[in-house]
């Protein structure tokens, strides 16, 4: 055994550059599920400590040590990706390294405790606890609770270990039961619990302030209380098919990728029925180290039977982070099988399969990193950080596209890119070239053509769309969305609002009280209006009518858009447009109706207080116009004021607001808009 003790810093160095190897393209990346929510908790508990443990956090996971971590991490980096994602592969390379020596303590095997470690730092299965930032919970956890394995005849110890695992992620707390086993197997049960009640006791305190902590948003407790609701029948089958479905994984993703992993496959319930049935068999037999290293693998995916079946196959990015305690013990197992084939086989073959499996791990982790990218640019996208997140989705798909849900992306790309600067013609022609069947890439070309007010078969487009309504609902709504999505990217981006009133005309078509397509008309109409002014202006007396009678049309149209809106719901910047219009048609008490039903909405709208002072003193009111409602004649708002009187032109009320002018009154779709994704709140 001292004859081993040099050999393990060598190791450790060799682990880190394995991991380097495998996981440093990870410093690039940026933030997924859950990471902005760490991010902007630093920044609020930098303000004022006491926010740690406030339960108005953004992450309230019952995590607290883990969320301790990071915030260390940020006072050391800030709030730099590229620093969390190193710190991240570090921890993850920490958790090989006392996985080894914990198989080394106990089992006395140099070899098969190198090559567990090994083969655990590049397994594929667990990706995502490695790659997002928030997921660093799990090594964590697993580190305090090797740790606790390492110094199982000190209970002091092995209790605070626990602890700290729990407070990292409570799922470490099967860690007990494994130290449980592992006393039992050496001595009589009787010494075994006398030796660990103190750390049993502490391990259910530590498990019971977790859930306690943790809020009732994450998918722990939501999980619980849906299980509340279900009969043993329902209840049952459904934690044996996750059980299987994990246990699958193991296998059929250890250290390859041969198949989607977000899709659950029919064989991989059987291959999941023969591997728990294998492991099981081991513990039985009670041959060492099989028999740890299996229970250990159930013991590793226990906790995450409390997930409801519904919740694991909605996972865009599989099951890996729930893999991750699970796979120390199947790493286990492999690592005795390549070790049992150096033995009774021979060295090289046992040297050639090892170097077959890094090789593959090396190559099946760069396509996980596309996995990873492509939930990034989800959660970008639910943020509203569309940029952002076009650009996780294009670098998803040009680095791993056979791994990912492609089709799925194109949609949300095209969905994005339709309300951008960008053109999503050239990226949805790639995408029903690679998909031609795909119904939802072929209604975005519906949307498309419906879209364009100069194409003939727009009517036909909209017919089948229309028709939709009553057969396929969901359908009807995607093009919706991206025929809104498509007007908000010709009027904000484009200046081009003909085309934008086409496009939200449309969707009304659809669905004729969508509040946010009635709201974007409405600034579809002044940008239009305001574009006629300019044309009036250097137009000759012939033509000048007919855009004058365009002008005033689109006056009116803004004021039966406003209208049917806020029947709908009161808005203060839909009062105020509607205030606008009704001064422009000289309908003076309306347009101080509307202006006062949105100061109502928002008290701080000084546009609104100006344009009331405006019509008041028209009125011959000077008092009411220099004292209105908070009205500033002492000029303390001096660039509202100066940018009303610039909207004037010849004397006339402005017809565009400066808030559409420069884009602030932009109101883009919201995140579920772009594809149908909901936004991931809660994690187990």
């Amino acid at each position: 055994m001292n004859l081993a003790r040099p050999i393990w810093p060598a190791y450790a160095l060799g682990l880190c550059l394995i991991a380097a190897l495998c996981f440093g393209n990870l410093h690039t990346h940026l933030l997924d599920t859950h990471d902005a929510d760490s991010f902007s908790d630093h920044l609020q508990i930098q303000q004022h400590w006491t926010f740690f443990f406030s339960p108005d956090k953004a992450q309230t996971s019952g995590r607290p040590v883990a969320e301790a971590v990071k915030y260390l991490v940020f006072l050391i980096c800030g709030n730099d990706p590229a620093a969390f994602h190193l710190f991240s592969v570090a921890v993850h390379a920490l958790a090989s390294l006392l996985l080894a020596r914990t198989v080394w303590r106990h089992a006395g095997q140099l070899i098969l405790a190198g090559l567990a470690g090994v083969l655990f730092v590049v397994n594929v299965t667990h990706f995502q606890a490695v790659h997002h930032i928030s997921a660093i919970d799990y090594p964590l956890a697993l580190c305090f609770g090797l740790g606790a394995l390492l110094v199982l005849e000190r209970p002091a110890a092995v209790a605070a270990l626990l602890v700290l695992g729990i407070l990292s992620h409570p799922s470490i707390a099967v860690a007990w039961l494994l130290a449980a086993y592992m006393h039992w197997r050496r001595d009589d049960l009787t010494t075994a619990l006398r030796a660990l009640w103190p750390s049993g006791l502490a391990t259910a305190v530590a498990v019971a302030l977790s859930l306690h902590l943790a809020a009732a948003s994450t998918s722990t407790w939501q999980s619980i209380d849906e299980y509340g609701a279900q009969s043993a029948a329902g209840l049952v089958p459904g934690m044996l098919r996750v059980l299987l479905w994990f246990c699958s994984r193991l296998l059929t993703t250890a250290h390859w990728l041969p198949l989607p992993i977000y899709v659950q496959q029919t064989w991989e319930l059987a291959v999941g029925a023969g591997l728990v049935g294998l492991l099981l068999w081991l513990v039985w037999r009670r041959k060492e180290p099989l028999a740890t290293a299996a229970l250990a693998t159930l013991l590793g995916l226990l906790p995450y039977l409390l997930l409801t079946e519904a919740t694991v196959l909605d996972l865009p990015a599989g099951p890996s982070r729930y893999l991750y305690l699970a796979s120390a013990g199947s790493s286990l197992l492999l690592a005795w099988s390549l070790d049992w084939i150096r033995r009774r086989v021979h060295s090289y073959a046992a040297v050639a399969l090892l170097l077959a499996t890094l090789a593959s791990s090396y190559h099946s982790l760069a396509r996980a990193e596309a996995i990873s990218l492509y939930t990034s640019g989800r959660s970008y996208s639910a943020g509203r950080e569309y940029a952002t997140a076009r650009e996780q989705f294009h670098r998803a798909l040009a680095q791993g596209p056979e791994t990912l849900p492609a089709t799925d992306i194109y949609n949300r790309l095209c969905l994005l890119l339709m309300d951008s600067e960008e053109d999503h013609a050239a990226v949805l022609a790639e995408g029903l070239a690679a998909h031609p069947d795909s119904k939802r890439l072929r209604l975005l070309q519906l949307a498309t053509v419906a879209a364009d007010p100069t194409d003939e078969n727009r009517e036909k487009a909209m017919h089948s769309v229309l028709d939709l309504r009553h057969t396929a609902p969901p359908d009807a709504e995607l093009v919706a969305k991206a025929l809104h999505n498509i007007g908000a990217g010709r009027l904000h981006y484009k200046d081009d609002p003909g085309p934008a009133i086409h496009a939200y005309r449309q969707v009304l078509r659809i669905d004729r009280d969508r509040f946010k397509t009635l709201k974007n008309l409405t600034f579809a109409h002044w940008q239009r209006a305001a574009q006629l002014i300019d044309q009036i202006a250097a137009a000759d007396v012939d033509n000048r009518a007919d855009l004058v009678d365009n002008f005033r049309q689109q006056i009116s149209d803004a004021i039966a858009t406003s209208l049917h809106a806020l029947r709908l719901r009161p808005d203060a910047d839909l009062f105020y447009q509607l205030g606008k219009a009704y001064q422009q048609q000289e309908r003076y008490a309306e347009a101080l109706e509307a202006y006062r039903q949105g100061l109502a909405q928002n008290p701080a709208d000084h546009r609104a207080h100006l344009r009331i002072a405006e019509i008041l003193g028209q009125q011959g009111d000077k008092a009411g116009a220099e004292g209105n409602g908070g009205i500033d004649p002492g000029g303390r708002h001096p660039e509202t004021r100066d940018r009303l009187v610039a909207d004037h032109v010849d004397g006339q009320p402005a017809v565009i607001d400066e808030s559409c002018a420069n884009g602030q009154g932009r109101q883009q779709d919201d995140e579920a808009d772009h594809g149908g994704h909901r936004g991931e709140t809660s994690r187990a």
